[in-house]
């Protein structure tokens, strides 16, 4: 049996106003094999800490960090975004 990521992640602030930045921290233990975060506006990343994103739109956007073991195993971690 291979250990399943718990990923997590902080978003400061977690609202903001269009062509504002939301930096994204991701709070995941331990190293795993890849990270894919899906910033809901169209807007990805592959890296473990992706740093700052910036919004255009107004609305509300439900970010998703994917972290996936060496061994093919991943979990799903969300949270929601508002840009007014």
């Amino acid at each position: 049996v291979y250990p399943r990521p718990v990923p997590q992640f902080t978003a400061t602030p977690i609202q903001i106003i269009p062509e504002d930045s939301i930096l994204f921290v991701n709070t995941t233990i331990g190293s795993w094999a890849s990270y894919h975060w899906d910033f809901a506006d169209g807007g990805t990343s592959s890296l473990r800490d992706p740093g700052y994103h910036q919004y255009n739109v107004t609305g509300d956007y439900n970010v998703r960090l994917t972290v996936t073991s060496i061994n093919g195993c991943s979990a799903t971690y969300n949270d929601n975004i508002r840009v007014i």
